[in-house]
């Protein structure tokens, strides 16, 4: 009779610690599991925190930051002189995907544990969706041959020419020429 008892009440307390463990994981995921709307904290897209944001001030966020890099100055040196254009006219673009709506699905999806997982690794850093910019090589081929090129300058040797009985030479003329490949090069850097 004593060990029966024993037996329940081990069991009895063994129940209530498993209901207090899952009641305080899930009081711990409440806010994350419990906001379809949030993306979860932590969560980068490229260089941007969008943690804690609906998808709309993400996308917001994400649009803000695209532009900035394609309004970027960029100043091409071409001996004594400059071009000054923005990263945008050279053929910087970022992709159309809906990074925000990526992002908000990190901790939305799977069973409890799965969704518990993701947004641990989301606060601890680990969820950085990628936000690489695209390069289109013919806009900035096409920038390079219209833009730069203007400063090439043909070069002119110096002759020799008889004048008054005595030989004088001709200004000579240095050549510049823009080497497109090169340039091209260089800039995708």
């Amino acid at each position: 009779m004593k060990k029966n008892n024993v037996l329940t009440a081990v069991f009895v307390i063994a129940c209530v610690l498993a209901v207090g463990i899952a009641g305080f994981v899930v009081f711990l995921a409440r806010n994350n599991f419990g906001n379809e709307d949030l993306i979860c904290d932590g969560v980068m897209v490229g260089s941007i925190d969008v943690g804690g944001m609906t998808a709309d001030e993400a996308r917001g966020a994400i649009d803000r930051y695209i532009h900035s890099q394609e309004q970027k100055p960029v100043i091409i040196h071409i001996e004594e002189h400059q071009l000054e254009t923005v990263a945008g006219e050279l053929g910087i673009s970022y992709p159309d995907e809906d990074l925000a709506a990526q992002a908000l699905a990190i901790g939305k999806d799977g069973n409890l544990w799965e969704r518990f997982r993701e947004i641990r690794k989301a606060e601890a850093g680990e969820k950085n969706i990628p936000l690489e910019p695209n390069m289109d090589e013919t806009v900035l081929q096409t920038y390079v041959e219209e833009q730069c090129t203007q400063f090439d300058v043909k070069a002119k040797n110096s002759r020799l020419k008889m004048k008054n009985g005595s030989l004088h030479a001709t200004k000579s003329k240095t050549g510049l020429e823009v080497r497109v490949e090169e340039t091209v090069a260089m800039l995708k850097e």
